[in-house]
């Protein structure tokens, strides 16, 4: 049944203005949730939406879902929220001008290929307490000002709508995701509705990025891995690769399925050798989850690779501590170990100015 708050709109509605038209919502895990604004959003719109959100991730997941989803084509709408997200990840040691980076490169691959976008503005309870965090936020609104494109920001109008000087702290269910409320999630839904389709980002002078790029690096396939949001071509550890890339490029880190048994692995490119976790501990979910392992909240800097250097990644086999992504374990034993569930599904490259 329609979720309460969330009155189907007709068929009339000038909701997106053209029939044929998907939307694909990525976002971090508050647009997971089963009794969510995502189910809210899903009732009142004339177009199929596909959720491609994946919990504890940032906009650089973003960009990568951008890249290799095949589906999302010229005409289709994107709507991003990453924003809480991203506060989340500046928190821990993710650099602020990084998740711009990537933000603006999410932007300018919309304006590329006609996509339009629109941002839904989560704020985490603990913003008004973290600097980057609202550095970041207002330098990532700011962003999308000059690209032209629209945000709803939920607790800023919540707050306008209610007559509140402060968003209240009960509308949280903990310090990163809103309560499952009717009144609450139906506002978000009605609100990201009214700026659908979006728009397709200006084409501009970069603001973050200059003539930096980004690009994704595979490993030779071993299978295809394929769940409900994504279909990848991923390699089991040992796999190695040959860089073919000109001077400049940097290894920002990993793309990998994670696993509850997924082991760890053992990285090298060049004089750099990383032990790293692709084991997740979420708690009951005894799947893959697809992570970014960022070398820069690592080891402070992305992994310089010279131009026709070989990268290996071997698994681990014996117990010990771990360099592990956040939501990821670090001491693992024989049972995590023994496995080798994880999969790497390739190389995040960026080359900078």
């Amino acid at each position: 049944p329609p979720a309460p708050n969330a009155q189907k709109k007709p068929k009339t509605a000038v909701i997106t203005g053209q029939g044929n038209m998907a939307i694909h919502l990525v976002g971090g895990s508050n647009s997971r949730m089963k009794e969510g604004w995502s189910r809210y959003l899903a009732d009142i719109l004339d177009e199929p939406m596909h959720n491609r959100s994946i919990g504890a991730t940032s906009s650089i997941m973003g960009a990568v879902l951008l890249d290799v989803l095949d589906d999302i084509k010229s005409g289709d709408t994107l709507i991003w929220e990453y924003a809480l997200n991203d506060s989340g990840h500046v928190r821990r040691g993710y650099p602020c001008e990084t998740l711009l980076r990537f933000i603006e490169y999410t932007l300018r691959e919309c304006a590329r290929r006609g996509i339009r976008f629109t941002a839904a503005i989560f704020t985490p309870k603990f913003h008004n307490k973290t600097p980057d965090a609202i550095t970041l936020r207002t330098r990532a609104l700011a962003l999308f000002a000059s690209y032209g494109v629209d945000a709803f920001d939920v607790n800023e109008s919540y707050c306008t709508r209610n007559n509140l000087q402060e968003f209240p702290d009960e509308l949280y269910s903990n310090p990163l995701h809103y309560v499952e409320n009717d009144d609450l999630m139906g506002f978000i839904a009605q609100g990201v509705a009214a700026l659908l389709p979006g728009k397709v980002p200006t084409d501009l002078e970069p603001i973050h990025v200059g003539s930096g790029e980004y690009r994704i690096e595979r490993f030779q396939k071993d299978e295809v891995f394929k769940n409900s949001i994504i279909s990848l071509p991923v390699a089991k550890a040992p796999t190695h690769m040959a860089f073919t890339h000109a001077e400049g490029w940097n290894v920002l880190g990993l793309l990998v399925l994670t696993h509850p048994r997924g082991g760890a692995i053992e990285f090298t490119c060049g004089d750099s050798r990383l032990e790293l976790s692709l084991t997740h501990a979420a708690k009951k979910f005894d799947k893959h989850l697809l992570k970014f392992i960022s070398f820069e909240r690592l080891l402070g800097a992305p992994v310089a690779c010279a131009p026709n250097a070989s990268v290996t990644i071997t698994p681990i086999t014996k117990p010990g501590t771990f360099l592990s992504e956040i939501g990821l374990r670090s001491d693992l034993g024989l049972p995590a170990l023994d496995a080798h569930n994880g999969l790497i599904a390739g190389m995040i490259l960026e080359r900078r100015d």
